[in-house]
């Protein structure tokens, strides 16, 4: 586990700090999942074939019906990742989510969807990783912890995918519910096209306002929660509203430069965590 913990933290020092907030036993298992997710982003990354991709997928997911179903996982890494996760309940529909949404990524790279495909995109997604997430931060004790997934879930990943629409758009995707581009005018379904149409700070404005709905849903249940997990929820959700309350403040029509989190930014955020009372 200490390679993990050097491998995770040498180039994020923000996960560095947040980690000192929990329990040894907590460290572990948050360790664990950022472990698991990064795997699985080096995979998409890689310069791999798509057979050799989707054959890594197929081996997590055994590793992850042999953890489920008490066997040792064949891995070194599979048995760090899982070692650490002993004792939360953690569910294996959350692992099995994720894997699926990153095949259907790979297979499937065109993304001009429908507003209740693009929810099930960013529930199966981010919002099954942060379900883990919150699991592990709240020991199993926090009742709300799928409500809460979903409206981080969705408000994250728009986030993320209004920030990274240029790249997107240049591998084939296009992360903007049909419903919505056809609202601002936009009729391809093309993303080279879209991406250049005068419409699109509409559309991405439209979007917005869904992101909007899920970081409002998002805070009033952290209004609702004890102090100490308020805390820990708004370490996750601050820096993904800066990075959104930034796009929204020049407006949706400008594109380039993405928001940057620097060292400072990233302290004073993690700081207002710490000393904002509940509202």
């Amino acid at each position: 586990m200490d390679r993990l913990v050097r491998n995770l933290i040498k180039n994020n020092s923000g996960l560095f700090c947040f980690l000192h907030i929990f329990s040894m036993r907590k460290r572990k298992a948050i360790v664990s999942l950022c472990a698991f997710e990064n795997y699985l982003s080096d995979v998409v990354l890689s310069n791999i074939d798509l057979s050799q991709k989707l054959s890594l997928l197929d081996a997590w997911r055994q590793e992850i019906n042999n953890y489920y179903s008490g066997k040792t996982p064949v891995s070194q890494l599979g048995r760090e990742v899982f070692s650490g996760l002993n004792g939360f309940k953690i569910e294996r529909n959350d692992f099995i989510s994720i894997l699926d949404n990153i095949r259907d990524n790979l297979q499937n790279p065109s993304r001009v969807v429908s507003l209740q495909q693009y929810k099930q995109i960013c529930d199966d997604g981010f919002g099954a990783f942060i379900k883990m997430f919150l699991t592990v931060m709240t020991g199993n004790k926090y009742e709300k912890t799928s409500e809460m997934a979903k409206h981080l879930g969705r408000a994250f990943s728009t986030t993320v995918f209004l920030r990274n629409i240029r790249e997107d758009a240049g591998k084939g995707r296009v992360y903007l519910p049909s419903e919505y581009l056809r609202e601002a005018g936009i009729l391809s379904q093309n993303p080279e096209e879209i991406i250049v149409d005068k419409n699109l700070g509409k559309a991405r404005g439209i979007l917005s306002k869904f992101a909007q709905e899920s970081y409002a849903s998002a805070l009033k249940l952290i209004n609702q929660t004890d102090r100490k997990n308020a805390m820990r929820m708004r370490f996750l959700l601050y820096p993904y509203k800066y990075c959104f309350d930034t796009m929204e403040k020049r407006g949706w029509e400008v594109i380039s430069p993405k928001p940057v989190i620097t060292p400072m930014i990233r302290f004073m955020l993690m700081l207002k965590a710490v000393v904002e009372k509940r509202t």
